[in-house]
């Protein structure tokens, strides 16, 4: 999936989640939900131990979430870049 497209997904996640319960999502509720489907994802590979969770997130690269496309490093690093912003006149504003 390529950045735009998840940006669409991520703007559609929010939305609903505005409509549903009437405010926006709270900060990282899109990693949570991003773990949760992981877990799903990897209880569908046959991964049912912790170990076999640790084996398949090192194996898996490109993951698909709402927060952005996920991998990891054998040692479960996740290898993901972030950005940062500050509230100026009370907007986000990109940082750097």
């Amino acid at each position: 999936m390529n950045d735009n497209a998840n940006n669409k997904i991520l703007k559609e996640a929010l939305q609903n989640y505005k409509i549903k319960y009437g405010e926006n999502m709270p900060i990282w509720t899109a990693e949570g939900y991003d773990s949760i489907r992981f877990l799903g994802y990897a209880y569908s590979k046959g991964a049912y131990t912790p170990n076999g969770i640790r084996l398949l997130l090192a194996e898996t690269k490109g993951f698909e979430g709402l927060s952005g496309n996920i991998e990891m490093t054998a040692s479960r690093v996740v290898n993901k870049s972030y950005s940062l912003f500050v509230v100026r006149n009370r907007s986000f504003v990109l940082l750097g």
